[in-house]
């Protein structure tokens, strides 16, 4: 585990670089920054606002790691997905072996583009297990509202021993992680606990149920001769209830084998120099603090994993004149790779190889009007403008996702914007509440999010009126929004009153999924994951909880990347192509993974 103390002690060889706002990347080798540079958007003028630019890059030349001269590629190769386990293991539950079949077969709509090669379960209309023969990829969706709930009694609760006990068996075997070039390592469980709100009087407080535990997460590290393997691949995690049973799986992991061989010439003062002019660019609107690095290598999900430099840092946002002072506080934490010596970045990681979203029209008339198919979920994504932290990277890898999956064909690209408050206020019937499902990209702090830069433009939900909230209840279309930012989505361990903004906006809304602390930005990890398993027809609450405890780099880091989702009770199990009109919501359930 990284120390992640940025007390230095004894004034160490360091670099203070100071910048101006960069158009483009800075090359000295294949880099690519997880949080990344995009293509200058559109810059309104903001009037009163006195902003610092030139942050610094605090880059202690201590952190730089000895560097072998030489690395190997591993080539990936699908393994067979471990149906022994998973038939035995949903066996234990009751479920019966004919009623394990192709996902194609069974009556869900959603569910008719799945391949043969992917075999799973369905019960009561929802997918509770699937497996591909064809890409070894398996999952088990934890079916929260069913699941057996306890009282939580902390982090020495005797139910997270048990879950990394019962982990340390399952993963032991060699059916679920092959034997071969690379190895793995425990870490950490993470628990999944909730709280209830139920409205018992129109304009009442809630009434609020204690905290309950329903699952823990105990995911796996993967290393290459010792070196984490990152990225969209290599994530493997179970879900074990409050009675010991499986109720969540990951397996999206191939078997390895040494291939070619890199080589590294450069120098510790070389490899200094290039990672600092990949940091460089994130200098535009924060200070850069570099609190660690390492050598790594990323797995694509695809047919190799690469050696990589990789490079975590702080960003202290810079003060400007009106900037709210919650956002100013707030830190978000990058990851920065780079290739290794004479290797390559993987095809998905090299800069502006996605689209960049374009300017939200202030005249919703001038939106383009596409003719959607019945039943075919409409998708917004909307983007912080001077996105110098890889927020396009993020969104474009939640498409990507989507775009991979079985349905790829039923998503409608309908808005890609550079974010704007009216999107989510004055007119957001044309813009955010006018798609079903909705990802927003942003700076932020306890239900609050910039769309301007790490400081300015500021949605604050708690003002959002009823009259204005989002769903069917007032017209509207949009069903599921997950906030991409740090801390926006607060649980009852952050604040008592954690309902407060979400009845307002709850007006036909199923659920919102997001952070409740601070995040690690790393490149799609996550949502890229995500974005495939909602569109093969997971839960979406699952599916966010899958995706993100599942990324082990998460717990490295407390207390970074605590996942939390609200949603309408008895609507845990809804999928992305469930847009049934909901009214307005008078029960929510917050689910959240605690410090």
């Amino acid at each position: 585990m990284h120390s992640y103390n940025s007390s230095h002690g004894a004034r160490p060889d360091y670099v203070l670089l100071g910048a101006k706002i960069l158009a483009g990347l800075v090359f000295l080798g294949p880099v690519f920054f997880a949080v990344s540079q995009t293509p200058t958007p559109r810059k309104p003028a903001l009037p009163g606002i006195a902003r610092t630019t030139g942050g610094k890059v605090i880059f202690p030349a201590a952190l730089i790691p000895t560097v072998p001269s030489s690395l190997q590629v591993v080539k990936l190769t699908v393994q067979p997905p471990p149906e022994t386990f998973l038939r035995a293991s949903l066996a234990k539950t009751g479920v019966k072996a004919d009623d394990i079949q192709p996902l194609a077969h069974s009556a869900l709509p959603e569910l008719k583009a799945a391949p043969e090669t992917s075999v799973g379960l369905v019960q009561e209309d929802r997918l509770i297990a699937s497996w591909d023969t064809q890409t070894g990829e398996s999952q088990i969706l934890p079916q929260l509202d069913k699941l057996p709930a306890v009282t939580y009694a902390g982090a020495k609760d005797e139910h997270l021993t048990q879950a990394l006990t019962l982990a340390r068996q399952i993963f032991a075997s060699s059916e679920i992680l092959p034997r071969d070039v690379t190895q793995y390592t425990l870490g950490v469980p993470r628990p999944v606990v909730g709280s209830t709100a139920q409205l018992v009087s129109s304009g009442g407080k809630p009434t609020v149920s204690d905290v309950k535990l329903y699952l823990t997460y105990v995911a796996v590290s993967r290393t290459v001769s010792g070196y984490k393997v990152y990225g969209t691949g290599s994530h493997a995690a179970v879900a074990i209830g409050t009675d010991g049973s499986l109720y969540g799986l990951v397996n999206r992991w191939k078997a390895g084998s040494f291939a070619s061989t890199l080589t590294e010439r450069r120098s510790k003062a070389q490899i200094q120099a290039a990672l600092l002019a990949v940091l460089k660019p994130l200098t535009s609107n924060s200070n850069v603090e570099v609190i660690s690095v390492e050598v790594a290598y990323v797995d694509d999900n695809l047919a190799a994993m690469t050696p990589v430099y990789r490079v975590v840092s702080r960003l202290h946002p810079l003060p400007s004149a009106g900037a709210n002072p919650q956002l100013l506080q707030s830190t978000d934490y990058v990851a920065t790779y780079m290739a290794y010596g004479n290797g390559q970045l993987p095809a998905e990681l090299v800069p502006g190889s996605g689209p960049a979203p374009s300017s939200a029209p202030a005249n919703h008339s001038a939106l383009d009007q596409a003719v959607v198919p019945a039943g075919d979920p409409t998708v917004g994504r909307y983007v912080v403008r001077d996105a110098q932290s890889g927020f396009v990277s993020e969104a474009n890898g939640f498409w990507d996702g989507l775009q991979s999956s079985h349905n790829a064909g039923q998503f409608t690209n309908s808005q890609y914007y550079w974010a704007e408050p009216f999107i989510y206020t004055t007119d957001e019937q044309s813009f955010v509440n006018n798609v079903n499902v909705a990802l927003t990209e942003a700076h932020g702090a306890p239900w609050l999010f910039t769309t301007e830069s790490n400081c300015c433009d500021v949605v604050n939900i708690n003002d959002i009126p009823a009259t204005e909230g989002y769903g069917a209840a007032n017209h509207g279309k949009l069903d599921y929004w997950i906030i991409h930012s740090c801390e926006v989505v607060p649980s009852a361990e952050d604040n008592a009153e954690w309902w407060t903004p979400w009845f307002k906006v709850f007006q036909g809304l199923h659920a919102v999924m997001g952070s409740r602390t601070d995040m690690l930005f790393d490149g799609g990890a996550v949502n890229q994951p995500f974005g495939q398993n909602i569109g093969n027809g997971a839960s979406v609450v699952s599916a966010w909880f899958n995706a993100t405890l599942s990324y082990y780099p998460a717990s490295e880091q407390p207390p970074t990347d605590r996942p939390s989702a609200v949603t309408v009770c008895g609507h845990e199990p809804d999928t992305v192509f469930n847009t049934a009109a909901l009214p307005a919501a008078s029960c929510l359930t917050n689910y959240w993974q605690p410090n």
